[in-house]
């Protein structure tokens, strides 16, 4: 922003100065040395010539010696001086000496010239922060109008630098145009990139922006102007966190579906308990969680898929912000849909605690992580996983599903 403030300023003064010269009527500005040297010696030519008629007529009429000494001596350097002017004349018309008010349009011609050259650089150094500037800070966060990129930059410069007015012609009509066309050859270039990343399977926003080294913005922005204009064929999912290609599985979804890695074992519990189950392996080969088969439950996804959908979450309600900011959505929505995340934020949390500390979950609590051996009035799933009664009333106040199977709970005690 300083740059362009910069070279806005410069080409201000440089443009101001170039007008001052040529419409300057003051030729004697312009003039070489050598030239005011003699303008200098004409000038005093002309001043000496009736001072010394006036000395010869004084040579003639006053008596004193002295007087007259001092006369002679002075129609002298006179007659001296004027003989060197004769000849520096001779020489001058000689020579084809150009006259002055020539020479002061040469060399104003030469200034303006110079000041042409400068304004040239000046403007190119302007298009090239103006172009640097509407990349980085309306493209790459979101803030452009693929659809008139001409408008775009317009309103970009004039709402970025309002002092632009002072060169409003300048602006509109030599350094629009060039900014216009390198902001197009940048859309152009970077369509061609994301096409590249985005038209075989289902990819991730954020990647897609780490890998062109731009923002999740500038990607979400490029790809609905590339669905409109026919050139992807497939979708955003909610709050543009994932592109999936037409005919794709989001990759939510397939990381749901993959199947986790049984080892059947034998195990017991900490109250000395035997479950006979399968556990789930992470991905470091380390028992994650006992699988529990029950009517109407299914598999438990392993650890590594809570975590997968744990940051998932996290990056939806970023999107929900930067919806929000962008306008995309109303406060009402964004207020509403933000509880929503952060409640679902919250459960996948205390899951995948549970996970990493309870292996049955008919045994122990799944809010408080201890036995309930021994343990009256206690509340269960329809997979008869167990809950303390003043636990599960918190847990309820806030979510309705079990932690462990995510089965709407049943609110009363077991006997």
């Amino acid at each position: 922003m300083a740059d362009i403030q910069d070279f806005i300023n410069q080409i201000h003064d440089v443009t101001l100065e170039k007008s001052h010269v040529i419409n300057d009527k003051n030729y004697r500005r312009y003039l070489p040395k050598r030239h005011r040297f003699l303008r200098s010696v004409y000038q005093t030519w002309a001043c000496l010539f009736p001072l010394s008629i006036l000395i010869a007529i004084l040579y003639f009429v006053v008596q004193e010696a002295w007087v007259r000494a001092l006369v002679y001596n002075g129609l002298l350097v006179s007659m001296i001086y004027s003989l060197f002017v004769l000849l520096l004349s001779i020489g001058l018309y000689s020579a084809s000496y150009t006259v002055p008010i020539a020479v002061t349009n040469e060399v104003k011609s030469k200034m303006v010239v110079k000041m042409n050259k400068r304004l040239e650089v000046l403007k190119e150094a302007l298009e090239r922060a103006f172009t640097n500037s509407i990349i980085a800070d309306g493209l790459h966060k979101g803030k452009f109008n693929l659809k008139d990129i001409r408008a775009s930059v317009m309103d970009f410069i004039q709402k970025g630098f309002p002092n632009v007015q002072y060169i409003k012609e300048m602006v509109s009509d030599e350094i629009i145009k060039p900014v216009e066309k390198s902001v197009a050859n940048y859309i152009a270039e970077m369509s061609s990139v994301l096409v590249a990343k985005l038209k075989d399977s289902p990819v991730k926003i954020q990647q897609v922006a780490e890998a062109t080294g731009t923002k999740a913005e500038f990607v979400v922005l490029m790809v609905k102007w590339m669905l409109d204009k026919g050139m992807l064929d497939g979708m955003l999912t909610e709050f543009d966190m994932e592109y999936v290609p037409s005919g794709a599985t989001p990759l939510s979804i397939a990381q749901a579906m993959q199947p986790a890695q049984p080892a059947m074992a034998m195990q017991k519990t900490a109250g000395g308990i035997p479950v006979d189950a399968p556990i789930f392996l992470d991905q470091q080969g380390k028992p994650a969680a006992t699988l529990v088969q029950s009517p109407g439950s299914s598999n438990l996804p392993s650890i590594d898929a809570v975590k997968i959908r744990l940051a998932e979450k996290k990056q939806e309600i970023e999107a929900a912000k930067a919806a929000y900011e962008r306008g995309d959505i109303g406060i009402d929505a964004y207020v509403s849909k933000s509880e929503t995340l952060e409640s679902q934020l919250d459960f996948l949390k205390h899951r995948l605690a549970l996970l990493e500390k309870v292996q049955d979950p008919k045994h122990y609590c799944l809010i408080c992580f201890q036995s309930i051996a021994g343990d009256g009035g206690l509340v269960r799933c329809p997979n008869d996983h167990a809950f303390h009664l003043d636990h599960a009333q918190g847990w309820l106040a806030k979510h309705e599903e079990c932690p462990w199977c995510e089965q709407k709970i049943n609110a009363f005690p077991s006997p």
